[in-house]
Order: structure tokens, then C-alpha cells, then sequence
């Protein structure tokens, strides 16, 4: 698939000198009084404490609501609400428009588990630099595979042989990517050699797989997107079986569309849960399953989501989303909800549900991630997807590690973001009702502060992407459609 090469804002970007700016230059001080804290590593709240900020980094938290304020420095009154770490996508196409959308849900990083490069390292300085609003980029750059290419070109690297997957890693490393994505088609020798060189390369390795789980999870995978590869570990149909070792590697959308993927949960067998969840713990390896994308239809919250997207989109606010997108949004509701209401795939559904509860029980990391695409609202599907997972028995304290501490964890970005502790970015999201008490209440947003700064997070229509990726051409989308929508 050909597509416009939109270098101009690449060169122009990248022909700044200044070195990117992390806080405000001046180094002044914020502190953040009272209210209840979530801070993001799992333990208990923590009532009427004072939080101080230096530049862009949180310097103390203290259980003394009385500490006095440094000198200069701005006070928020938090009593009455909750204090929480700046949510995390944890796994998003990242969309240059979306950067508003974002930050108006209280998300101030994502996980981008794999875009067009360069563009997405150019967004990433973009937004470094503050030249553009948007959420802090962790990402893995484009996706490694076998050819023929699934998706974007640009989206998908090639590999053929062991040699280049390794060099292919090195080269993902050596321009900024801060983990390996693999996709579908990659056949084990490939991701074995990925999976080397890139803990050579002091980085994860992480996934849509079409391989059993165990065995993707035994060669050292890091985590699993949109929990692939467990259905085939926890199934013995052997029709089901054969089936899928025909076309995993041959049919390029195989385990990889709305319908096939989703489907293959109907065939767990629930007694095989506890093996495979004991190895995923022993190995600290995460699952992101993505529900409110390959979920869609299936749920009992689709048709709500809808009528809210709709709502939004009607908004003058959010005017700035593509025509494309809108289009795209209500194809996806229109078309996924047409099978999986059937009983099948309700009957999947639960399978996989039973898994991520007994897999949150047993100490297994659900990262909580929305799929951001341009079939999807950005932002506000992160808190959907906390719903969801929630919905699937996740304690509400479990699902907001998903957004937090996991989520961080799944780039080896613990140091940096996900908990309320000193040393780390100053990224809050503070909210007016308890989010323990009603998953939901991570929506009552009261004010965003990223990197030390209080950010305005009100919608523009009239917003412009000063970076668009590179776009299909014209002739192309029809293409696109069938292969996303089927028909």
C-alpha cells in the first residue's frame, strides 16, 4: 500500500537544536494537600497527605497535611478528592490528533505498541519539545513480521531469516524504540532470535501471537497482546487445532480480525486455566486483552458506548476528529456487533473473562489497554476498558494497576511513571469520587497535571495535527475496510 510521504514535518522537526525541555525551566514547585491518595503501587490509600513537586519530578509524599509549601510554589487543595498517578494506555496506535483526547482522560502516557516510523519517534520529540499537547510516548515502532505485511505498510517490518530479525531488533533499538513488538506471522525460529537479541538489547519483547501462549511464554515473551495465543494454549479440540496450524502462518488475517481471534475463546477448556496462570506468574509475563476493541459487539456495554460515541462526536468539541475515523467508529459498531451477540460468541466471551479473573486472583499483570485505532475513540476507551476488565471480576484496585504500575512495567518504565512516589515524573490525574468504590469514577476528572504543570484539558473543534502521520491513498481505503470490516 503506497502512502504520501509527509517528510516535511519530519525534517523540520528534526533540524531543531534545542535539546527537549523535561519541565519548566525555572524549576518551580507545586504541592498537592490533602485528599486520598491512590498512589499507584497497589497499597492502601493514604488520607490527608502533602505531595511536592520540583520541576517535573515528584520530589516528596508525606502523610503530614500540615508540611509547609516551599517558597513560591502553587498549592492545589485536593481535600474532598482523589490523588492517583497520571494514567497509562497501555496499548494505542498513537494518532497525532489524539493528543488532546488524551490528556482530557487523564492519561498522561501511552504504550504505542506499533506505528508508521519515523513519525511516531517525530510525535514523540514533538510532544517532548512542547510543541504539541499530547500524553508521554513509550513505543515500540513498527512491528516486526513475516512478509507479506498484514497491515500499513510502515506498520510492519519483514524478516526472513534469523539474521535479520536480530538486526532488525538492533535497528529498532539503536532509533529510540523502547520495546519489540512481533506480530502474527512471525514463525518461531524468527521470534525465538527476536526474543535474544532484544534482552541482549536490555528491552522486552511483546505481542499478537498466533502460537499457543505456554509456548510463546517459554521462549521468554515479555507480555501478550490482546490476550492471543491463550485460547490455542487452553483448547484440545483437535478440528479447531488442525485448523489453525493450517492458517496461522498462511492466511494473513487469520487470528488477527474481529472474528477469528475473538472465536477461538470459545474453545477453552476452563480446567486448563491453572497451568498455563502458574506459568505466566512463575515468569512475570503481562497480558493486555484489549476488551473494549476486540470486544466490541460482545460485551453488555456496546450498545452504551455507542450511543455515547455518538453523543461525543455530535459535540463541536471533538469536531477536530477525521471524517475517516467518524466513518470508521460506526462501521466497527455496525459490523462486530452483527456476530458477536450470537451465543458462540457470548459463550467465548465468558471463557476469557474466567481466565483474566482467575489469572488477576492468582498475581498475573493485566495490563489495561484500549487498542486505540482509527476504528476507535482515543482516550476515553482506556476508561471503558477498566470497566471492562472490572466487569470481568478484576477488584477495582487491580484494574487501576492495569493503567498504573503494569502498565509502566510493560516497557520497563517503572522508574519513570505509574505510582505517586519521589523521583518520578510529576503526572496526576486528581478526581472528584472514589474510584475503588466505582471503577467509573476514574472519569469524574476534577484536573490533569503533567510533568509539574496543570494542564488545560479543554476540547477544541478547531484543533489542528501539526505532525499527521502518512496517509492511505484515496484508492486504498476501500481495501482497507474489507480487510478491517469484512464484506
Amino acid at each position: 500500500m503506497k502512502y504520501l510521504t509527509a517528510l516535511l514535518p519530519i525534517l523540520l522537526l528534526a533540524s531543531c537544536s534545542a535539546p527537549p525541555t523535561e519541565g519548566p525551566p525555572d524549576a518551580t514547585s507545586l504541592v498537592i494537600r490533602g485528599g486520598t491518595l491512590i498512589d499507584g503501587t497497589g497499597a492502601e490509600p493514604r488520607m490527608n497527605g502533602t505531595i511536592v513537586v520540583r520541576g517535573n519530578r515528584i520530589q516528596s509524599v508525606s502523610e503530614d497535611a500540615n508540611q509547609p509549601a516551599p517558597e513560591g510554589a502553587r498549592v492545589i487543595n485536593a481535600e474532598g478528592k482523589f490523588v492517583l498517578p497520571g494514567l497509562i494506555d497501555g496499548h494505542t496506535h498513537y494518532a497525532g490528533y489524539a493528543g488532546p483526547l488524551y490528556l482530557h482522560n487523564g492519561i498522561t502516557s501511552v504504550v504505542d505498541t506499533g506505528n508508521v516510523s519515523p513519525w511516531i519517534y517525530t510525535m514523540r520529540k514533538a510532544i517532548e519539545q512542547g510543541e504539541v499537547p499530547g500524553p508521554r510516548i513509550y513505543t515500540a515502532g513498527s512491528v516486526i513480521d513475516n512478509p507479506p505485511p498484514v497491515f500499513l505498510y510502515g506498520v510492519i517490518f519483514t524478516v526472513e531469516t534469523e539474521e535479520a530479525a536480530r538486526a532488525s531488533v538492533r535497528d529498532h533499538v539503536a532509533k529510540g524504540a523502547d520495546a519489540i513488538k512481533i506480530y502474527k506471522q512471525l514463525r518461531p525460529e524468527l521470534l525465538q532470535a527476536v526474543i535474544e537479541e532484544a534482552h541482549a538489547q536490555g528491552v522486552i519483547v511483546t505481542g499478537h501471537i498466533a502460537l499457543s501462549a505456554r509456548d510463546a511464554v517459554q521462549m521468554g515473551m515479555d507480555s501478550i497482546e490482546h490476550a492471543s495465543g491463550i485460547s490455542i494454549a487452553t483448547m484440545t479440540d483437535p478440528q479447531k487445532l488442525k485448523e489453525i496450524e493450517e492458517n496461522r502462518y498462511t492466511d494473513t488475517h487469520y487470528m488477527v480480525s474481529h472474528s477469528t481471534l475473538p472465536e477461538s475463546f470459545y474453545y477453552m477448556q476452563p480446567e486448563l486455566y491453572a497451568d498455563l496462570i502458574q506459568l505466566f506468574v512463575e515468569r512475570g509475563t503481562s497480558i493486555t486483552p484489549t476488551l473494549v476493541c476486540y470486544w466490541l459487539g460482545g460485551h453488555r456495554f456496546s450498545k452504551q458506548y455507542e450511543e455515547e460515541d455518538r453523543a461525543l462526536l455530535a459535540d463541536p468539541a471533538y469536531a477536530f476528529i477525521p471524517e475517516l475515523d467518524r466513518r470508521w467508529i460506526f462501521m466497527a459498531y455496525d459490523k462486530f456487533g452483527e456476530y458477536k451477540m450470537t451465543p458462540k460468541y457470548q459463550q467465548a466471551y465468558k471463557n476469557l473473562q474466567l481466565f483474566l479473573k482467575q489469572f488477576s486472583e492468582a498475581g498475573g499483570k493485566i495490563v489495561a489497554g484500549s487498542d486505540a485505532t482509527p476504528y476507535e475513540m482515543h482516550g476515553i476507551n482506556l476508561h471503558r476498558e477498566l470497566e471492562l476488565l472490572v466487569d470481568s471480576g478484576l477488584t477495582p484496585m487491580k484494574a487501576l494497576l492495569g493503567a498504573t504500575r503494569y502498565a509502566a512495567e510493560k516497557f520497563q518504565k517503572w522508574d519513570e511513571v505509574g505510582s505517586v512516589e519521589p523521583g518520578k515524573y510529576a503526572d496526576f490525574v486528581i478526581l472528584d469520587a472514589n474510584p475503588l468504590e466505582d471503577i467509573r469514577n476514574t472519569q469524574k476528572i476534577h484536573m490533569v497535571i503533567q510533568n509539574g504543570r496543570v494542564v488545560d484539558t479543554t476540547l477544541h473543534g478547531d484543533f489542528i495535527d501539526k505532525y499527521p502521520p502518512p496517509q492511505a491513498d484515496e484508492e486504498a481505503i476501500p481495501s482497507m475496510e474489507k480487510l478491517l470490516f469484512g464484506g
